[in-house]
């Protein structure tokens, strides 16, 4: 004849409650885990919208700010002819100033001279030098 030992029935609730406090840990790690890679994240950039128009007569160039995003001097290149001529651009309303924001009616004016000109290109540069071409004649 064969005799079984009872069971201890402390044995059953302690072995529930190591399981809970495991799957407890277990969810907590990984709500950590999916936070710390959502919050690490860097914000996307913000291009701005930038609607121009952009015309030359026999020696300036003129760009007019026709809607969007204000640009500004620091993440704004301009190029004629290939050329950074950023520096080189004015407000029509004040020529002797180099700008520093141009907002929607404004009108960048540059003296070209008699050179010809076949392209101007307004760029975006952004953090980490990327660069997105914003307007082009």
């Amino acid at each position: 004849m064969i005799v079984k030992s009872p069971v201890c029935s402390d044995e059953n609730g302690v072995s529930e409650v190591i399981g809970t406090i495991l799957l407890i840990s277990i969810t907590v790690l990984a709500a950590a885990i999916v936070a710390v890679f959502l919050f690490s994240q860097p914000h996307p950039e913000d291009i701005p919208s930038f609607n121009a128009v952009i015309w030359n007569d026999s020696q300036q160039i003129y760009i007019r700010h026709d809607g969007g995003d204000p640009l500004y001097y620091q993440t704004t290149k301009i190029y004629v002819n290939s050329t950074d001529v950023t520096s080189k651009f004015n407000l029509s309303t004040a020529r002797t100033q180099p700008w520093t924001t141009m907002s929607i009616g404004n009108v960048l004016v540059y003296s070209a001279g008699t050179s010809p000109v076949s392209t101007v290109q307004v760029v975006y540069k952004g953090p980490g030098g990327s660069a997105l071409v914003i307007a082009s004649t």
